[in-house]
């Protein structure tokens, strides 16, 4: 296999790769908790099976409106 090919073909499925969508209400959590304490969320301090819905949930558990689009 031509190794220059191969790149050719990760950089063109890199870029066609389409952006994921951004969490409004995750990204308003990490903007409360930064204003709050000077840094974003601990992610390397929570476990890796944690989710962002589960973070969500832990700062919000009564949330009645999602800001997910």
């Amino acid at each position: 296999m031509d190794k220059n090919k191969s790149v050719a073909d990760f950089m063109n499925s890199f870029l066609n790769t389409p952006e994921p969508k951004i969490d409004n209400e995750y990204y308003e959590i990490e903007e409360q908790y930064f204003r709050q304490f000077g840094h974003g969320v601990p992610r390397e301090m929570l476990p890796d099976s944690i989710s962002t819905e589960q973070i969500k949930n832990a700062f919000f558990p009564k949330r009645i409106i999602s800001l997910n689009y």
